[in-house]
């Protein structure tokens, strides 16, 4: 391979691939979300160029801080795996750089309290991949979710049950059991760490937002979710906060009781749903103010489990008859999903803005009930047809371009063995299919 025409290079190794993004100009392709070592090897070849401002952003190694100058991968997926011939050569060559980094990761967690005290703990794998994120300055993965409650909680209480629940809550040896909220993320080696906040101030973590009109709608309130999913974090602090939003107008009701949004931002390398539900279960009936008891809802069966019909089997037994197609089918097109899906646009012709939308218009829980009933399937089936179908009505829209046959979809799926703190313990799903067959069982169109 020529290397007298590029720019001075180095050689480095990829150890995971999390994310491939390629583009038929290999200077622009980028492989993002990489857990690196900079052992040199001949496996990729990234060249530095001087007038190139990409940022090559990794799992493991802050490149920006190794070399003043930016980098660029030349060497793609593509060419990975023109060279390796064999999709199976390419599952053994990740799996052997995986025992790489692990042996890596031990030794840089085992030097970090000798040479670098004021560290805390090293991030664990899972919540490593979300602080590839450009956390304080373009966060691509925070978790911006509301309640809505009545009247107005007090915040001086509300910093108190969080001061109390939260930052003093303590295992039984002493130890923080969410100790993270205090801690801000740094890299050392390449690897992610928990960094102890130097003064921490609850008062910059749990803030009210007021209105100049002194109410706010609905409508404004999800372009502020908006606005804080795109919000950089405070430097050096612990990337969450919780925001109380009151005084709010519920526009499509007529009730005008007094109401108040407690809206929190975690981004999430901090930790999972599960693991903010176990946050604030320890706060939430507190800041309610209810002294109602839960009560857990009769387990009713679901009508598809009483509807056992022989189209039912078919389905089941076409579902592990096809499984194995549909796996070799993905890991074949995910090397280059552009050839299979026009939507999917190489990373050179990405536009730089984007649009985040976290609330849709209210959609009626009863009426998704009433959808769910008839066709014998769950709650969630419902929301998910509701989902692709506005995807492909979308696409249809457009004939430009025609609809995939199937579209490569990511499913994080919680575990129920989490450990009820501060972690990401999540498996991942990938699906494939997209096409005329599922459209006639899952597309509802729900106003």
């Amino acid at each position: 391979m020529n290397h007298q025409n590029q720019a001075p290079w180095m050689e480095i190794k990829i150890l995971t691939l999390h994310q491939c993004r390629d583009s038929k100009n290999l200077k622009k392709s980028a492989l993002r979300y990489a857990l690196i070592s900079l052992t040199l090897t001949k496996d990729v070849i990234i060249s530095v160029s001087e007038n190139d401002s990409h940022i090559f952003s990794t799992a493991s190694l802050d490149l920006r801080k190794i070399a003043p100058k930016t980098l660029r991968p030349i060497a793609g997926m593509e060419r990975m795996q023109r060279e390796l011939k064999e999709p199976n050569q390419l599952s053994l060559f990740a799996t052997m750089m995986d025992s790489d980094v692990m042996i890596l990761q031990y030794f840089v967690f085992k030097l970090a309290p000798l040479v670098r005290p004021d560290l805390g703990k090293m991030l664990s794998t899972k919540s490593a991949l979300f602080a590839t994120d450009d956390i304080y300055n373009r966060p691509l993965t925070p978790i911006v979710i509301k309640y809505v409650i009545e009247g107005t909680p007090d915040i001086i209480r509300v910093k108190e049950l969080i001061l109390n629940n939260w930052i003093k809550a303590k295992y039984e040896n002493g130890s923080p059991r969410f100790g993270e909220l205090t801690h801000y993320v740094s890299h050392w080696m390449g690897f992610a760490f928990w960094t102890p906040e130097k003064k921490f101030n609850i008062g910059e973590h749990v803030k009210i937002k007021g209105s100049e009109s002194g109410f706010t709608t609905e409508t404004q309130l999800t372009v502020y979710m908006n606005e804080l999913s795109t919000k950089p974090y405070e430097k050096y602090k612990s990337p969450w906060e919780l925001i109380i939003v009151p005084n709010i107008v519920r526009e499509r009701f007529a009730d005008r009781t007094p109401r108040s949004a407690v809206i929190i931002n975690f981004h999430h390398c901090l930790t999972d749903g599960f693991g903010l539900l176990t946050l604030m279960s320890k706060i939430s009936s507190s800041v309610v103010g209810s002294g109602v008891e839960s009560k857990s809802p009769e387990k009713k069966v679901l009508a598809r489990q009483q509807k056992i019909s022989l189209g039912g089997i078919c389905k089941g037994v076409y579902f592990l008859l096809r499984a194995p197609y549909d796996f070799i089918s993905y890991m074949i097109v995910k090397v280059d999903p552009t050839k299979y899906n026009s939507w999917h646009l190489p990373e050179a012709e990405l536009e730089k803005e984007w649009t985040i939308s976290p609330a849709t218009e209210h959609i009626s829980s009863e009426l998704v009930k009433e959808i769910k009933n008839c066709y014998g399937v769950s709650f969630n089936a419902v929301i998910l047809a509701a989902f692709t179908g506005s995807i492909r009505n979308v696409m249809l829209c457009h004939p430009t371009k025609k609809v995939p046959d199937f579209i490569r979809v990511s499913v994080p799926v919680p575990v129920s063995s989490h450990p009820g703190k501060l972690r990401n313990v999540w498996y991942r799903l990938n699906f494939l299919h997209f096409d005329e067959f599922e459209c006639e069982c899952q597309f509802y169109e729900v106003k």
